[in-house]
């Protein structure tokens, strides 16, 4: 949903009506906050309370490491884009060059929901407690 909602907003342009951009916004921040959510509880279900700190550290540094890695592929793209549209440096970016931007970073970000159909089955169900009798 979040890779969605930034293809969705590779669609906003000058004349899309104020309430359909807030809408838009709105989707995609919920849809990242549940996916940070709902990956963290995930990256430390199965790891034992010894080497909890450790994975702990190991994930904010990965987190903020593909945080920057991905503000800086849609940097490159919309550079990228201007270039391809004979821009420079000091000229206004049109709207569709950002479109461009927009549609490669949540092309990147749906690439890694195939790695998410790899996990097992009960990847997470002991914090989840799905599955069991109560």
């Amino acid at each position: 949903m979040a890779a969605a909602s930034l293809v969705v907003m590779s669609l906003i342009s000058p004349t899309t009506p104020t309430w359909i951009i807030v809408a838009v916004l709105f989707a995609s921040g919920l849809s990242r906050s549940l996916q940070f959510t709902a990956l963290n509880t995930l990256s430390f279900a199965d790891v034992p309370k010894a080497q909890m700190s450790g994975a702990s550290a190991l994930s904010s540094t990965l987190f903020q490491l593909t945080m920057g890695i991905g503000v800086a592929l849609g940097a490159i793209a919309l550079r990228l884009t201007e270039w391809m549209h004979g821009h420079d440096a000091q000229t206004v970016v049109p709207a569709a060059d950002f479109s461009i931007a927009f549609l490669t970073v949540g092309a990147v970000g749906l690439l890694g929901v195939a790695d998410l159909f790899s996990l097992h089955r009960d990847a997470g169900a002991h914090v989840s407690e799905h599955g069991r009798k109560g």
